[in-house]
């Protein structure tokens, strides 16, 4: 009869095996179907912000220290998409930053969290979907206890691909600054750096929400905002009209609210499938004591800023749901990869 430990490494190889199988499916499928993180060109803001970046290095302002980084992250999409190498190479780089999952410690909630990381391009960004990862190499080091130094850093930079998750992270960073310290020789720089990428972080969050008031915001240009399909930037005026308070500004332009004022209720009511993925996540950790379930509720305000930190939370919320029907006994007929 194999030990505990055998059948945990089985498990684990079981898994490993499962991973390469699925991206090697991903990779075939994209060598036939491609994507572009850059299709839409100048629509993108995104795109915009890179090629900005990109015309005019050397540039310095308060938010060029994440601008930088944003640059040098997309910098290998940007030049495959400037240079018309084909969408398959992206995939390749795609595949690079999710890399970490392959040798990190393999557990059914990593298995979940991948597959669907290997499905989401097929309807989300990449950049939609490195964000996701990094958040969820921090969920890894937080609560798996494996603080590895590169993946640390690599969460640090895909984060800064959005402001509201790379709040959201900072926060989390200082709250488990013990978990975190694990990883890091020199926390008073990481300090540092955290409190220079977070008030660049606000300021470009505060200047989203504030940049178009109505003073700013000509007809021609609502118009054009319609017309590029950026109704988080264009409700405030075109749908949801206009408050000089801050506060209801930030709910006007929430994810939540943009849909139900627009009538997309099919997205809505997957926004509120999404917060309530992050609640049960957060109940099941206040098990635990408030300190485990403080990651999840730093993610709950974020349903009132933006969509990518919703997606970003509710994934790394699924996997403490697994882990937990898992630790409970509900996955126990469930055979391992290798023994299928």
């Amino acid at each position: 009869m194999p030990s505990q430990g055998g059948f945990m490494n089985s498990q684990q190889a079981g898994y490993r095996k499962g991973l390469l199988g699925a991206t090697a499916v991903y990779l075939l499928v994209m060598l036939f179907y491609g994507k572009d993180m850059f299709a839409l060109g100048s629509l993108d803001g995104f795109y915009s912000q890179v090629n900005y970046v990109h015309n005019n290095l050397g540039y310095f302002d308060i938010l060029a220290p994440v601008h930088y980084l944003r640059y040098a992250i997309a910098y290998p999409f940007f030049y495959m998409h400037q240079n018309g190498v084909p969408d398959f190479f992206q995939a390749l780089v795609y595949v690079a930053y999710l890399s970490p999952f392959y040798f990190i410690r393999q557990s059914l909630s990593t298995f979940v969290v991948l597959m669907l990381l290997l499905i989401a391009p097929f309807g989300i960004s990449y950049r939609s979907c490195l964000v996701i990862a990094g958040l969820f190499y921090l969920y890894f080091i937080v609560y798996m206890g494996e603080g590895r130094r590169l993946i640390f850093w690599l969460s640090a930079a895909l984060a800064t691909l959005s402001s509201g998750v790379l709040i959201a992270w900072i926060l989390i960073c200082l709250l488990y600054k013990r978990s975190i310290r694990i990883s890091l020789k020199n926390y008073t720089v990481t300090l540092f750096v955290f409190s220079l990428l977070l008030g660049c972080s606000v300021v470009h969050k505060i200047g989203f929400f504030d940049r178009l008031s109505p003073a700013k915001v000509s007809v021609s240009m609502e118009k054009k905002l319609v017309k590029v399909k950026e109704p988080v930037i264009a409700m405030n005026r075109v749908i949801a009209g206009h408050s000089d308070n801050f506060f209801i500004k930030v709910v006007r332009r929430s994810t939540l609210y943009v849909t139900w004022v627009r009538g997309n209720f099919t997205k809505f009511y997957f926004y509120v499938t999404l917060l309530s993925v992050l609640v049960c996540a957060t109940l099941i950790k206040l098990r635990e004591g408030l300190y485990p379930a403080a990651f999840f509720a730093v993610g709950i305000p974020g349903f009132l800023v933006e969509g990518l930190g919703s997606l970003a939370f509710s994934l790394c919320a699924l996997a403490v749901i697994v882990e937990f029907l898992q630790c409970s006994g509900h996955f126990r007929r469930l055979k391992t990869i290798d023994s299928i």
